[in-house]
């Protein structure tokens, strides 16, 4: 035994512990663990009572994780799950909420691909749809491209040839394949027809 290991120096000043004071920050006993991650300090109040709050930014408990990264919150309903893409919180803590986690790259309030290019899908034998409402714009792949072309009514999308999109033609009126434009470009629309649709959105139809 060398040192204070020994018990001969058990009485020594120098070999004399220093207590671990659980809430200052400092590695008081100099075993290279401070504060609440040294077990000197399991039974101690001021860490007895600290608990992480799993979404508030803050290392509640001192262990040096915060939030969903602390393996306290690995039962938490808001950590270690699932992204929720459309609810404006980083559900599963990795920094990235909704749309910006490429976990919610597959999701259809997150994903798109290019209707107009037919590019974007996954699966490169995949063709790229559109359906376009007042709500926004759902996009998916389909295997099997629809027949039916510009103008021929039509039930649903995937009934419309690639590029074309199954709009409604108002009250009263049957609903038609429609060519599907960039609101960015032009002249991707037939002459005397413009490419119309949300402000906000990408994609149009010629109208």
């Amino acid at each position: 035994d060398i040192d204070c290991d020994d018990t001969d120096c058990t009485d020594s000043e120098h070999c004399q512990s220093t207590p671990e004071i659980c809430d200052n920050e400092i590695d008081d006993d100099g075993d290279g663990d401070i504060d609440c991650d040294d077990t000197d300090c399991d039974s101690d109040p001021a860490c007895q009572t600290q608990t992480e709050d799993c979404y508030n930014g803050i290392d509640d408990d001192g262990d040096g994780d915060i939030d969903c990264d602390d393996t306290d919150c690995d039962s938490d309903p808001n950590c270690g799950g699932n992204e929720d893409c459309s609810n404006f919180f980083d559900d599963d803590g990795d920094g990235l909420s909704d749309c910006d986690d490429p976990d919610c790259s597959t999701d259809p309030a997150c994903f798109t691909c290019d209707p107009v290019d037919d590019t974007g899908c996954a699966d490169s034998t995949e063709h790229c749809y559109v359906d376009m409402g007042y709500a926004g714009a759902d996009f998916y792949c389909e295997p099997t491209p629809g027949t039916l072309g510009t103008g021929e009514e039509c039930t649903e999308t995937i009934d419309c040839e690639v590029g074309l999109t199954c709009r409604g033609g108002g009250p009263g009126q049957p609903s038609t394949c429609t060519q599907v434009c960039h609101l960015e470009q032009t002249g991707e629309c037939p002459p005397d027809t413009t490419c119309q649709g949300a402000p906000t959105a990408d994609f149009g139809t010629c109208r």
